[in-house]
């Protein structure tokens, strides 16, 4: 991994930000958890309140615990083995394959090997960790040597998965179906984002920019999983049609791809953009917060009541819909402080960011 210092542009276009940030993620959910059991030892009850794979997980709907559960570990040593390999496989891969896409193969890895471990047990069973994720970083590698674009070594590779297979097989407290699905799923994750690339070059004429797609992703899932973590849009006053909502939705989307795709390459074009995400940013946070004013005030009532209040506290809870403005108006700001450098590069452009944008479109093809 480069330093975290380096100078790269903007923050969420470093590559190894997607390392740091999960390593973080599965650090603080693992010290949440050991807090709320104190001050008793970490059991089942726990993680499977917190977000563990059980039997009955995807009978009662809830999706969220194929990916919840991969941040999710029993102990220490659990912790600290999987955020080493993790460490291990992540930096040859990530290099090729950009921030947005490890993440996504990570993500789609974690659910793919919960899915594999429901349908492996019979019986009740607890299943958490990382392992899922971690071997299809590793089912990933694979794919792009089955691709003709290794990213390690045929040696380090046959080396690594055979020591998952080994450890599977002889380590009684092992999933082995999550590894295995996993894999599975890290290497079609692959396979598919190769084909994304590949028609990408095709439909859109400039190579976005990492932290342009990362941003742009988050921006345009996150109403999505908005709108199926409740099952209706807010004010809407019942269900909607969520395959109709989700094909318009999809449209649009692909319509703000192709926008920034033209926008782009002219004068000052990164610029109008980062101005559109940070925009976008701060419109997303109002109308989450806007949407939801009543669970968040009642939410915010709960997390201060052991605290000494004082007039601006209370403020914050009995004016929620002053407290989503006021964060929007912060996110907003924060993010132009963290694409500051690439702002610099968008107001000082002649056409050249544009040009070379362009160039490496035409220089990419697949993963």
């Amino acid at each position: 991994m480069r330093p975290w210092f380096s100078r790269s542009g903007a923050w969420l276009g470093r590559d190894d930000i997607a390392i740091y940030l999960l390593v973080a993620a599965n650090i603080a959910v693992f010290g949440l958890c050991v807090a709320r059991a104190m001050p008793g030892a970490l059991n089942a009850a726990i993680l499977l309140q917190a977000g563990a794979i059980s039997p009955s997980a995807l009978s009662q709907g809830e999706m969220w615990r194929l990916v919840a559960h991969g941040f999710l570990h029993l102990n220490p040593l659990h912790l600290g083995t999987n955020i080493l390999c993790l460490v291990v496989f992540e930096g040859p891969l990530i290099r090729r394959v950009k921030t947005l896409y490890f993440l996504l193969i990570y993500l789609v890895s974690v659910a793919a090997g919960g899915i594999a471990s429901i349908y492996a047990h019979d019986g009740p069973f607890v299943s958490v960790g990382a392992s899922g994720g971690v071997a299809g970083l590793l089912g990933a590698s694979a794919g792009l040597w089955l691709l003709g674009k290794p990213a390690v070594s045929l040696a380090f590779l046959a080396a690594n998965i055979g020591l998952n297979i080994v450890l599977s097989a002889s380590v009684a407290n092992i999933d082995w179906a999550s590894h295995l699905g996993g894999f599975a799923g890290g290497l079609i994750a692959c396979a598919v984002l190769d084909l994304v690339e590949k028609l990408n070059g095709r439909v859109l004429q400039c190579k976005f920019p990492e932290f342009v797609k990362v941003n742009g992703t988050v921006l345009l899932c996150a109403p999505a999983m908005a709108v199926l973590a409740g099952g209706w849009l807010p004010g809407s006053g019942g269900p909607v049609d969520r395959l109709t909502l989700g094909l318009g939705y999809a449209v649009v989307c692909l319509g703000l791809v192709k926008l920034t795709d033209l926008v782009l390459p002219l004068k000052k074009g990164l610029a109008t953009v980062i101005g559109a995400l940070a925009l976008g940013n701060g419109a997303l946070i109002w109308a989450l917060g806007t949407a939801y004013a009543s669970a968040s005030a009642q939410a915010c009532w709960r997390a201060i009541a052991p605290l000494p209040h004082n007039a601006t506290i209370d403020l914050l809870c009995e004016r929620p819909d002053l407290t989503a403005t006021g964060a929007a108006v912060v996110s907003f700001l924060l993010t132009l402080a963290l694409y500051s450098w690439d702002l610099r590069r968008g107001l000082n452009d002649v056409g050249f960011i544009g040009a070379t944008l362009k160039a490496n479109r035409r220089r990419s093809y697949g993963l």
